[in-house]
């Protein structure tokens, strides 16, 4: 397994880093580029299309902020009714806990 860094600026010419995380990513067979977040944006909730071996999602901040974890389960409509507004990151992981991959949602 690798890691990948997101790093965020403040700026076009990338000159002031404001934050920078990492998180693992996975060389699965599943086929990522299938893997949907829908609708996106949303303002309530969201769901995930070809998910067979998906377990879990995490929902992070811009910053990198783990926001909440949960479990997932076929056609399972995920509620995030209370997030503020703005830019989150998904992160798709299967049952041996390897990302799969890690998405942007937008809420409105």
């Amino acid at each position: 397994m690798t890691s990948g860094i997101l790093r965020l600026y403040d700026n076009f010419y990338f000159k002031d880093l404001i934050a920078e995380t990492s998180c693992p990513v996975s060389n699965s067979n599943i086929e990522i580029e299938d893997l949907v977040i829908y609708p996106n944006p949303t303002i309530d909730v969201f769901q995930l299309k070809n998910h067979a071996d998906i377990s879990s999602i995490s929902i992070f901040n811009i910053l990198g902020r783990l926001i909440s974890t949960s479990n997932h389960s076929t056609r399972k409509v995920h509620d995030i009714s209370a997030l503020r507004a703005g830019l989150y990151f998904v992160r798709i992981e299967n049952q041996d806990g390897e990302v799969l991959k890690t998405m942007r949602l937008s809420k409105r």
